[in-house]
């Protein structure tokens, strides 16, 4: 990284944003990973947005603090085990430096955008899809498990098929865990809630769908679409502003359950409820405070909305909900994760339309 890109990162930065914590000085600092805490606390949309940094830059950062944070922990853990076994953490912290002893990180990883599909159930779902595949890398080496079936139904598609290196793996699934594979396929399309409905109707069945306010951790977002695939969902609906697109991350979280869910990208949540709510879809919020979703029809055509892991949903979307539903918790925790929670809501509402009767009306 350059000392212009450094000094227009730092001044840019305090400048908009009014920091009052450390960022990187100089090269020095860079090669250290002192400092830099400036890629704790900026995603790479707010980089880019502001025009602070590059994608390239980006990463080479944030591979240097993610190999600082490895290093860190396993100086910790040693020095922990040490103390409890009286030595033998020292003898444990050698073995575990020669078996962890990887190729350092460089400033050539890359931030996987929506073109690549990382790990091997991502991977094979997408074959199985019919989305343009370009090219497969695989790791070299003797070929095992599921990465044989990978490789032959890639080879029956004439999709090329590349021996690499794990460095050029790692480079291009950036830190993500790629299992061996990467693939480089067309971009998915985001469909409109038109066609999300049309989906319904060739089905015969009511409209089912998922709507996302603010989720913006591809984590969450890609188990949000497995388990609406496995619910039976005709399509997710996401946000352009607050949320994570259908990144490499999400779909690898996804399973591949991402390459057999249409995806609906909105400019307003609130609009696009009150269009379906024209088209005559109920709304159903997942909130703390509602019925029980045991005791609530959910049986016609719906869309049930989950909002992020901190905020919940937004008030205006709240209001916009034809009912608040909950699920009765019986432990000492008071929720769920918001992918567990949509979990359990989806397969009730499944459950419901595949002919279960609805359990009771008694509210949480």
């Amino acid at each position: 990284m350059s000392r212009e890109v450094l000094k227009k990162l730092q001044i840019r930065v305090y400048n908009k944003v009014r920091c009052g914590f450390s960022l990187i000085q100089n090269e020095n600092d860079l090669k250290t990973g002192k400092n830099i805490l400036f890629f704790d606390f900026f995603p790479y949309t707010f980089c880019k947005n502001y025009g602070i940094i590059s994608k390239n830059e980006y990463a080479e950062g944030l591979c240097i603090l993610t190999a600082r944070r490895k290093k860190e922990e396993r100086d910790m853990a040693g020095s922990e085990e040490f103390d409890r076994d009286n030595g033998k953490g020292e003898q444990d912290k050698r073995n575990r430096r020669r078996f962890d002893k990887r190729t350092p990180l460089s400033g050539k990883c890359e931030i996987p955008d929506e073109n690549t599909v990382v790990g091997r159930n991502a991977v094979l779902e997408l074959l199985k899809s019919g989305r343009f595949v370009d090219k497969l890398f695989v790791r070299k080496g003797e070929a095992e498990g599921s990465l044989i079936v990978i490789i032959a139904t890639a080879k029956e598609k004439g999709i090329p098929v590349i021996e690499t290196e794990k460095t050029k793996l790692d480079a291009l699934s950036g830190g993500l865990a790629h299992q061996g594979v990467v693939a480089m396929a067309a971009r998915k399309e985001y469909c409109s809630l038109s066609d999300i409905l049309h989906i319904a109707e060739q089905r015969g069945e009511p409209p089912f769908l998922l709507l996302c306010d603010g989720v913006d951790d591809p984590g969450n977002l890609g188990a949000l679409i497995r388990c609406a695939e496995g619910a039976g969902v005709h399509g997710v609906v996401i946000a352009k502003r607050r949320s994570v697109g259908t990144t490499a991350a999400v779909d690898k979280s996804s399973a591949g359950a991402l390459e057999h869910m249409a995806v609906a990208k909105v400019s307003n949540l609130s609009f696009a409820i009150e269009e379906l709510k024209k088209k005559g879809l109920w709304i159903y919020g997942a909130e703390a405070g509602g019925k029980s979703c045991y005791g609530t029809d959910m049986k016609g055509p719906l869309a049930v909305v989950v909002g992020s892991e901190g905020r919940g949903l937004s008030r205006l979307v709240a209001e916009k909900c034809d009912f608040i539903v909950s699920i009765e918790m019986y432990g000492k925790v008071n929720s769920f994760n918001v992918s567990c929670a949509a979990a359990v809501i989806l397969c009730e509402a499944a459950r419901q339309r595949h002919g279960g009767e609805i359990l009771g009306h008694a509210e949480t």
